[in-house]
Formats: structure tokens, C-alpha cells, sequence
């Protein structure tokens, strides 16, 4: 062989071996296409891994149900549609009044537009509060009640109440039962308790 033929063939290997470790641009092509078909091929399994069934589509009408002859399955979806409708006729005439919802504090009345809405109710809450701190201090003192006997000192102040209201109560009941075990002026007359009087 000549040395004109060897050094041929060494760079032919030296161009081939330069191949393998950069690879062309259409062998990168290729490759890239490889990744973003796996890629693509890993996101439609998981889409597929994740879609409704069939049972799900069926309850949201999406797909029909194939347990009806085809005949009946139009009758069938307007049947359930009259009954969604009724349902819903039945629940919007069950629903609260606009001014029961304004009376539970859920709408806001007054006719006020939506902006100025949170700024009545802020204001009716600053109203209930003065409100209430004026009743505060107006109601009477501590020796006021205890004065008209609605407070009373000592460690058992309420429960001394209590026991007092007991005590005008059990004092009636007694009253009451004498006043109706009592004998009747035929009784007292016959016992000779009490007599007649000249001229009654």
C-alpha cells in the first residue's frame, strides 16, 4: 500500500469518527423529533389517565345513554329536562322574599347602589354601637338596683334573690290553699263560730 492510500484511509476513519462525536444537523432532527414524540406521548397518557368515564359523561350529558333503545332516548331527555325545570320552579317559588333576605341581614336594601352598600352597613354597626354605649350609661348604678331590691349584696346576691321570690311564692301558695280548705259561713254558723245578726 502507498502512503498516499493510508493517509486516504486514516482520514476517512478520522471523518467518520468525527461524525459519531457531532452528530449533523438532520441526526439532531431526528432526535429532537424522538423527544418530543415521547414527550407528546407521556402528555396523552396522561390525559387519557385523567378523562371522565363514561358513567361521568352520561351523568353530564356530554354522551348519551346507550341503556335505552334509541327511540326512547329523545323521550327520555326531555323527560329529564321537564323534571329539572319543575325542580327548579319548585326551588325558585321555596326561595326567600327579597325582603326576608333584607330582614336576615343577606341583601342589603335601601335601594342604595352596590358601591355605597358597605358603607351603610358600616355605618348602621358605628349606629348600634353609640347606641349601646348610651344605654350603658344610662342604666341606673349599682346602688340604684340594690335600692329597689333588683340587686342584693352579699356572696349570694342572685341566688338570694331567688330564695326571696321563693319565699313570696311559697307564701301565696300557702295562702291560697287556706283560702280554699277554709269552712264556708254555713260551717262557722253550724259550729256556733259566728251567729246571726238581728235584722241580717
Amino acid at each position: 500500500m502507498s502512503s498516499s492510500s493510508t493517509s486516504s484511509q486514516e482520514e476517512n476513519r478520522k471523518v467518520e469518527h468525527d461524525d459519531r462525536e457531532t452528530p449533523s444537523p438532520n441526526r439532531v432532527e431526528i432526535r429532537m423529533s424522538e423527544i418530543e414524540k415521547e414527550q407528546a406521548k407521556d402528555a396523552i397518557g396522561k390525559q387519557l389517565a385523567s378523562r371522565s368515564t363514561k358513567e361521568d359523561l352520561q351523568r353530564n350529558h356530554i354522551l348519551k345513554s346507550t341503556e335505552l333503545a334509541p327511540s326512547l332516548q329523545a323521550t327520555a331527555l326531555h323527560l329529564e329536562k321537564e323534571m329539572v325545570q319543575n325542580d327548579l320552579a319548585r326551588k325558585l317559588g321555596e326561595r326567600s322574599s327579597k325582603s326576608e333576605l333584607e330582614r336576615r341581614h343577606i341583601l342589603i336594601g335601601g335601594g342604595a347602589a352596590p358601591v355605597l352598600q358597605g358603607k351603610m352597613v358600616e355605618l348602621e354597626k358605628e349606629l348600634n354601637k353609640t347606641m349601646l354605649k348610651h344605654q350603658v350609661e344610662k342604666r341606673p348604678s349599682l346602688q340604684q338596683m340594690k335600692d329597689q331590691n333588683i340587686v342584693h349584696e352579699g356572696p349570694g346576691g342572685v341566688l338570694q334573690a331567688k330564695h326571696e321570690e321563693l319565699q313570696r311564692q311559697m307564701k301565696l301558695d300557702n295562702l291560697n290553699k287556706a283560702l280554699e280548705t277554709r269552712p264556708n259561713v254555713e260551717e262557722l254558723k253550724h259550729k256556733h263560730i259566728i251567729t246571726e245578726q238581728p235584722g241580717s
